[in-house]
């Protein structure tokens, strides 16, 4: 990691470091050759026998009545949706990376973390041992949703860190927005999206945020780094420790040390 990266940026959320120690048993040695074979699960097919492989450097397009089921790399599988468009970047023992251009994909992986990562045109996905959905629209703004694991959404300035019952939105303009919980309350998911385009105030989000919703109001602080941010926080989690000075300044330890003291009310 070069001196001027945030510390934080290569941070794993606990329940992925865990999976680190286990992979050798899950997993057992990395095979010489991933397998990346496709089955059509509906619609026209996209091979001509049974299933068939992906390489690297193809492109699997989906028309509108195709669902493909994508083995990924003997890690686990992806169910790419109609009308999709997702290339295989490159595979290995240290990584796999896919593109999706358009479109969706619902991925289900048990593997160490950062093994697989996808590109998408606002930011990079890089799966933590999860299964989440990820979509791309045709003007390349998207989403992510989080069921199981963790997923990060990371691009040159900034990540953001989605636990299992989250998502995060993506906008072609302004990045990754800022990741929610879905039974948050209406007024805090729909005032975090007013936030993230520029229209509206942080009132909303501090006024109805629960404990757990310390997830988003991470994330607000790295872009709203405010006092109202930090005193909200500590008024939901009293026994947080907070370096408030520097968290404000940016302080990319400062903010990785309040974050790994949030966490375990976002799990």
């Amino acid at each position: 990691m070069q001196a001027d990266e945030p510390a934080w940026r290569w941070a794993l959320p606990i329940a992925a470091v865990a999976l680190l120690g286990l992979a050798p048993v899950l997993f057992g040695p990395p095979a010489d050759e991933p397998s990346w074979s496709m089955t059509q699960l509906e619609g026209t097919s996209i091979c001509a026998e049974e299933s068939c492989e992906l390489a690297e450097g193809d492109w699997l397009e989906t028309d509108a009545d195709s669902r493909v089921m994508l083995e990924v790399a003997d890690i686990g599988h992806m169910e790419v949706a109609p009308e999709t468009r997702l290339r295989l970047v490159a595979t290995g023992v240290d990584e796999h990376r896919l593109e999706l251009a358009e479109g969706r994909v619902d991925a289900a992986v048990i593997a160490p973390p950062r093994l697989l990562i996808v590109d998408t045109p606002v930011a990079i996905a890089v799966d933590l041992g999860c299964a989440y959905t990820l979509q791309v629209d045709p003007q390349g703004n998207g989403e992510l949703i989080v069921s199981s694991g963790w997923v990060s959404l990371e691009t040159d300035s900034y990540v953001a860190f989605v636990p299992a019952g989250a998502e995060a939105r993506m906008d072609a303009e302004r990045g990754p927005g800022t990741p929610v919980f879905w039974d948050a309350s209406e007024e805090v998911r729909v005032a975090v999206h007013l936030v993230d385009a520029g229209q509206a105030s942080l009132h909303a989000v501090l006024a109805e945020s629960r404990p757990r919703d310390t997830l988003t109001l991470w994330h607000v602080l790295q872009r709203h780094p405010q006092d109202a941010v930090v005193d909200r926080i500590v008024e939901l989690l009293p026994d947080v420790r907070v370096d408030r000075a520097a968290v404000l300044s940016g302080d990319a330890q400062a903010l990785e040390a309040l974050r790994v003291e949030l966490e375990p009310a976002w799990i």
